[in-house]
């Protein structure tokens, strides 16, 4: 509970590719990056946020063992919002 308390506010303060980038490494060396619900946060930040980029957000949905859902919403929702929508159907 702590942890997710701690990942959530980390999450929130997110506000370049570098922070995104650290906290990934951080949810990877802790081992909670294939089932920890903040993952899906984290992505709809690569994908979607003015500071995401959509190419690390693709690395980042590919390394995802088994996308959920909202995982794969998500990386559909960067691509169609792309300057390139079209790939979000290919």
């Amino acid at each position: 509970m702590a942890t997710q308390i701690h990942i959530d506010s980390l999450l929130q303060k997110c506000n370049s590719l570098i922070h995104m980038k650290q906290l990934q490494a951080h949810l990877i060396t802790t081992g909670k990056f294939q089932f920890h619900p903040s993952r899906t946060k984290l992505l709809e930040l690569f994908a979607v946020s003015p500071a995401g980029n959509l190419s690390f957000a693709g690395i980042f949905f590919r390394q995802i063992q088994n996308p959920s859902t909202n995982d794969y919403n998500t990386i559909l929702r960067g691509l169609a919002q792309s300057s390139e929508p079209t790939q979000s159907i290919s």
